[in-house]
């Protein structure tokens, strides 16, 4: 009988190639599955957005890559992501929700619902809201952070819900 060791040594390299082939296409599978997944996930259930301006300073800074999420109701402190003029996005701080009085003292402390707000002083806007303001139903009240350089609830009024795009859950990088 002829000696079968060299042809069973080929076959079994030849298996050994096959099946490694076959693990980095499953493994290639498998990370195409999981992004697919992460960015249907992303889609639906929040988004991600880019930080432009200075009006979140010092917490979010231009640049910013935010992740959001969709769902639920925005709370008191929380930071919006809400739709701006044309395609413009905004980025603000929750102050008051739908029913809370909002007031500007001569001194430029911000009171909701008799409570001084602790994000520190502010001023009323030229050509903006009336103090006090009792925000309607459905509607947020929203500063920026960096109350000097932000347009805001101060000037736009209380902000409609149905302009929030998403609350800021997570701050993934700087440009």
């Amino acid at each position: 009988m002829p000696d079968n060791d060299p042809v069973e040594a080929l076959l079994a390299q030849k298996m050994c190639r096959a099946r490694r082939g076959q693990n980095a296409f499953r493994l290639a599978l498998r990370l195409f599955a999981t992004a697919l997944a992460a960015t249907l996930l992303l889609g639906v259930l929040g988004g991600i957005s880019l930080i432009r301006g200075s009006s979140m300073e010092p917490a979010l800074r231009d640049g910013d890559v935010a992740i959001l999420c969709r769902f639920g109701r925005p709370s008191v402190g929380d930071i919006v992501i809400l739709r701006g003029s044309g395609k413009e996005r905004l980025v603000k701080r929750v102050i008051a929700l739908a029913g809370d009085e909002v007031a500007l003292a001569e001194d430029g402390v911000l009171w909701v619902n008799g409570q001084p707000e602790a994000r520190g002083q502010t001023r009323a806007a030229q050509n903006g809201v009336d103090f006090p303001c009792r925000v309607p139903a459905g509607c947020l009240f929203l500063l920026g952070d960096n109350r000097s350089a932000s347009l805001d609830s101060r000037r736009l009024g209380p902000i409609p819900q149905k302009q929030i795009i998403g609350r800021v859950i997570w701050v993934i990088g700087r440009r």
